[in-house]
């Protein structure tokens, strides 16, 4: 008499076991490899990026003790309520909580990938990096994710509200 116990085992049952591998091995590796997508498509992008360099730069015309400033008021083409940047080892998740900031669904998407792959960075915004985000006149939160930020400011953040459109660090 036949039983289940007595079947042979099919080929393709005895291969599962190496597919699973294959699989957790695929995923890992794209976890590691995985990069964040910078926004250098944003019509603002350039001209921040260009503002968060120069505050790493020396600069002879600065008194001591002087602040770097950096001049928020075209963002978005000035359809903004309120705008918070981060630098590097900076996460804006509590922020974004406590504020019950609603993300666009491009922005959502992108900034549930930089989540994900937390384990696999220092924080959401790694070391050279800065994070920019910003609420418009409707209600809706919007990311900038900038590739070279705030180097020299490690651990900043800080918010402003208009009318108020210059962030001093």
């Amino acid at each position: 008499m036949d039983t289940y116990a007595n079947r042979p085992v099919k080929s393709s049952l005895r291969k599962m076991p190496l597919v699973i591998c294959v699989g957790i091995l695929a995923a890992f590796v794209g976890l590691i490899i995985w990069q964040p997508s910078y926004d250098v498509a944003d019509p603002d992008y350039e001209r921040l990026a260009r503002q968060m360099q120069k505050l790493g730069e020396p600069d002879a015309s600065l008194s001591p003790g002087a602040r770097r400033q950096v001049d928020l008021g075209q963002l978005n083409e000035g359809q903004w309520t309120k705008v918070c940047l981060f630098g590097p080892f900076m996460s804006p998740v509590g922020m974004m909580i406590r504020e019950r900031m609603l993300l666009s669904p491009s922005d959502y998407l992108r900034f549930a990938g930089l989540i994900l792959h937390y384990p696999f960075r220092l924080s959401v915004v790694e070391e050279r990096e800065a994070m920019l985000l910003y609420k418009d006149p409707w209600g809706i939160s919007h990311v900038l994710h900038f590739q070279d930020g705030l180097p020299d400011h490690p651990h900043w953040s800080g918010c402003i509200q208009k009318p108020q459109t210059v962030m001093v660090l």
